[in-house]
């Protein structure tokens, strides 16, 4: 389309100037002129012919090969008999019954303490296998130790459980109020030492 639109745009300019060239020059510079422009026209369009052909047959060629790739079945893929399939290392499985177990014993102190029972709660506290725990379970049950110890007035072996909890930062929420009942612990200490000298001193009659 694009070179009948230039043969037929280079047609209309070429008759005008032809008839002109026809009034002002010579008939045989007129006829050799229409001539070489016309030669001119043939050579270009054999030209995009040519080259048109040469594009539709690589088109072809290309769409022929296209197809042929796609009618032919995959290949097996390279295969070594000799070699065994990579399975992944073996890892040694936790227990999953000792968190489990742990936890249920957690249970069974809480409502221990529910019930008011706080000497078999410290016991039951103290037989929970604590690295089976996750580290905020295990940070609550040292605190829950700490804390009935404190019920039984054995502020000397609660103390140092509450700073335990306090430092190890293994819960936010639970260290806090550890630190608080150590604050308590040593606030309590302090008002029982001021109220012992308060009755040590005599009677001012």
């Amino acid at each position: 389309m694009r070179l009948m639109y230039r043969v037929l745009v280079l047609g209309a300019f070429l008759v005008p100037c032809v008839a002109a060239g026809v009034t002002a020059q010579p008939p045989s510079s007129a006829t050799e002129k229409l001539k070489s422009d016309t030669s001119a026209l043939a050579g270009e369009r054999t030209a995009a012919e040519s080259t048109t052909t040469e594009r539709a047959k690589l088109q072809a060629d290309l769409r022929r090969l296209i197809d042929r790739l796609e009618k032919t079945p995959p290949g097996p893929g390279v295969v070594s008999p000799t070699s065994p399939p990579v399975s992944p290392p073996k890892t040694k499985d936790k227990d999953p019954g000792a968190g489990g177990a742990s936890v249920d014993k957690l249970r069974a102190a809480m409502n221990l303490v529910l019930n008011n029972e706080i000497d078999a709660a410290l016991n039951a506290f103290r037989q929970i296998d604590l690295q089976s725990l996750s580290a905020e379970d295990r940070s609550f049950a040292r605190f829950m130790t700490a804390s009935c110890l404190r019920r039984q007035g054995r502020m000397a072996e609660a103390l140092p459980i509450y700073r335990e909890v306090g430092d190890s930062g293994e819960d936010a929420f639970i260290a806090s109020s550890a630190v608080s009942q150590v604050a308590l612990i040593r606030t309590g200490e302090e008002l029982q030492a001021q109220l012992t000298q308060l009755r040590a001193r005599p009677k001012s009659r």
